[in-house]
């Protein structure tokens, strides 16, 4: 087969499923026409095929762990390599995406991911993978996604009209939640073949499927500096920019606190009180059809305050705290779960639209990247403070802070001044 046939692949296959979702969109009065757009329709599908891997591997990672001889505290070692090496280097990708063409940053992302995760499959299923080449390559993973992570933000208004830039994001929203959904099922499913290696060359493969989507992509210009500045400077530009942005630094320092006080709490302690496998899997079931709801519901929904509606939105998580702690009946804790999913997806919508579309266009990918820096830089402190709260004051109480603590910084944000009278983003709808 000749090169250009082989290009062509990832442009045809988007082409038929996108007049496919159209088709099925518009039966159900949901407007889906920014996936004829091409460039943004590559970029969704380049985006889903790495978050299925990558929630593959969810399930995958403990037991790969066991298999080599590990314990519990060596399977939180190789989770908590990947994000500590993500958090480092996070800010230089940032600069990364704002300095060259953001599109090359990913794909390079992209193939070291592939890379590692070939090597550690075959390592697996040649029978001499290790703990620690385990570690290795889930820093190799951390490493990527400080890269590519940032980049994307910056990418997206380059692949679609600002006027739609709304509708992308929610898109986006319904790929995430249903990657979560899938993701550990095909783990799963791989891990009956009894061998992890073979979830690993899973995730790679899908790590090559993305790369190859993004090769496919003719992004409109941007995030190139037409000469590259010291990366002193360009750490000193970004917390320049950041900093002047009431609206979005104001956003991210509650979310380091909304991340470490009340969702990390919330996944460690609401198990306990639940006491229940079934139970447990089909509230996080119902959240994540909450959460494919709210992404629909932004698709038709066009406030004139958008982020302030997205700041609201997050309240909706206060229920299936109180209901959690509460030790609440399904017919309770199940509508509770399906509201917080709802609002985060609204939120998230919002969010990342008036990120991608506010501040210049050369500065996006490094705001992402304090985004992503601050949003989850306590979450181990989180983690922390939901063993000690399970130890002195219990599940239930502690549950119920959390709920008090979202209450209170949601009220900071929705009576910000620089928030409540944030627009849309120029030209979006």
């Amino acid at each position: 087969m000749e090169a250009a046939s082989v290009r062509a692949i990832p442009s045809r296959i988007a082409a038929g499923l996108t007049r496919r979702l159209v088709r099925g969109g518009a039966a159900l009065g949901i407007d889906l026409r920014v996936l004829e757009d091409g460039q943004f329709s590559r970029l969704l599908a380049a985006e889903w095929a790495s978050l299925i891997g990558d929630f593959a591997l969810l399930p995958v990672i403990p037991f790969a762990v066991f298999e080599l001889g590990g314990s519990a505290t060596q399977t939180a070692l190789v989770f908590g390599v990947e994000f500590l090496a993500g958090s480092l280097l996070v800010l230089f990708g940032g600069i990364a995406g704002d300095r060259y063409a953001r599109r090359s940053v990913m794909i390079g992302a992209d193939l070291v991911r592939f890379a590692a995760q070939i090597l550690l499959a075959a390592l697996f299923l040649a029978g001499v993978a290790s703990i620690w080449w385990l570690v290795l390559v889930q820093v190799v993973l951390g490493c990527g996604s400080a890269f590519f992570r940032p980049a994307l933000q910056g990418l997206i208004p380059q692949t679609v009209d600002a006027g739609v830039l709304r509708a992308a994001n929610a898109l986006r929203g319904v790929a995430i939640w249903l990657g979560a959904t899938i993701g550990p099922a095909v783990g799963g499913a791989f891990l009956l073949l009894g061998d992890p290696g073979w979830a690993f060359a899973l995730n790679g493969l899908t790590f090559g499927v993305s790369a190859l989507f993004l090769g496919s992509l003719r992004p409109l210009p941007g995030g190139k500096a037409e000469e590259p500045t010291p990366v002193l400077d360009d750490l000193r530009e970004g917390w320049g920019a950041f900093r002047s942005r009431a609206w979005l630094w104001g956003v991210v320092v509650a979310f380091a606190v909304i991340n470490a006080l009340v969702f990390a709490p919330y996944f460690t302690l609401g198990p306990e009180r639940i006491d229940s496998e079934s139970a447990w899997t089909a509230i996080l079931a119902a959240r994540g059809v909450g959460a494919v709801l709210g992404c629909v519901w932004v698709l038709r929904w066009h406030p004139q305050r958008p982020l302030l509606v997205g700041c609201w939105a997050v309240a909706l998580w206060i229920p299936i705290n109180v209901a959690t702690a509460l030790a609440g009946p399904m017919a309770l804790l199940l509508p509770a779960a399906l509201l917080s999913g709802l609002g985060l997806a609204v939120f998230g919508a919002f969010w990342e639209t008036s990120l991608q579309g506010h501040p210049p266009p050369d500065q996006v990918s490094r705001l992402a990247s304090y985004d992503w820096l601050g949003g989850m830089g306590l979450l181990p402190i989180g983690y922390a403070c939901a063993a000690a709260a399970a130890a002195t004051m219990g599940a239930g109480t502690g549950l119920m802070v959390g709920a008090v603590i979202l209450a209170v910084v949601t009220a900071r944000l929705v009576t910000a001044k620089s928030i409540r009278e944030l627009p849309p983003p120029p030209a979006a709808t």
